[in-house]
């Protein structure tokens, strides 16, 4: 089977995760081989990040899906999920009530913005700092289901998410396929719940472990976290031809 492109998570599965934000990069060689990928097929990364952060670490790809699918930006074109605009003004508000909540200095407040600077998510990240209170962030998940908007919590994860609308990353795929054309089959390479549709949404699934956990990943194959750069340049030597005797998988 002759892949037609791929598509990848950002975070735990091209670059590390449980790092600040700042210190965020591609793992070694997966640059290099991105730009090879592109030589025979498409290349695009589908995250819960949004385009700002993303385009500053990522070499030139096909597309971007952004902040979970509620954005996709294809060149110098953006499309934002139906439903989203109306919400914009709801996750600002929760933004400035969520700093008024949480006083510690090293909990980080993500911003999660569009391609044109309108904020449209929000993660509270207290890796680095002290778990808030549990009643301050029940609070905050009261005040925006109020305000209609949606709530992510993970459950051996030391941040939570808040969107404007349910991220579903298979939507995101299925347009970028749509725009760019794509008929063939594609790989998807993703670490997380938040990846599930995406898997669904293509012909290879593949579930990123890191330290033996592969929590309710709906994968084909398993791959080791630090053997994701070996498995894009292998299919570039393989020019997107789908071996899985030559790639370093684990059929699930």
């Amino acid at each position: 089977m002759r892949l037609s492109g791929i598509f990848a998570d950002y975070d735990g599965t091209l670059a590390p995760k449980n790092i600040a934000r700042k210190e965020s990069k591609l793992l070694d060689g997966v640059e290099d081989s991105i730009g090879y990928i592109r030589e025979h097929g498409k290349f695009a990364v589908v995250s819960t990040k949004d385009y700002w952060f993303l385009i500053s670490r990522l070499p030139n790809v096909d597309a971007i899906g952004c902040i979970g699918g509620i954005e996709v930006v294809i060149e110098d074109r953006s499309w934002i999920r139906r439903g989203v605009v109306q919400k914009l003004k709801a996750i600002s508000k929760l933004l400035e009530a969520s700093i008024q909540i949480i006083t510690d200095p090293d909990v980080v407040f993500e911003v999660k913005a569009l391609r044109n600077r309108r904020v449209a998510g929000l993660c509270i990240d207290w890796r680095y700092g002290k778990a808030p209170v549990e009643r301050f962030l029940k609070k905050i998940g009261e005040v925006a289901r109020r305000f209609r908007l949606y709530v992510e919590e993970y459950r051996y994860e030391p941040f939570l998410d808040i969107f404007p609308a349910r991220p579903d990353k298979g939507v995101a795929v299925s347009f970028i396929k749509d725009v760019l054309g794509i008929d063939g089959p594609i790989m998807y390479i993703g670490d997380s719940k938040t990846d599930n549709p995406a898997f669904k949404a293509t012909n290879i699934s593949v579930g990123v472990i890191h330290n033996h956990d592969a929590p309710s990943l709906e994968c084909q194959y398993f791959i080791k976290f630090e053997n994701v750069p070996k498995l894009l340049s292998e299919l570039v030597n393989l020019e997107l031809n789908f071996d899985p005797s030559r790639l370093p998988l684990c059929r699930v």
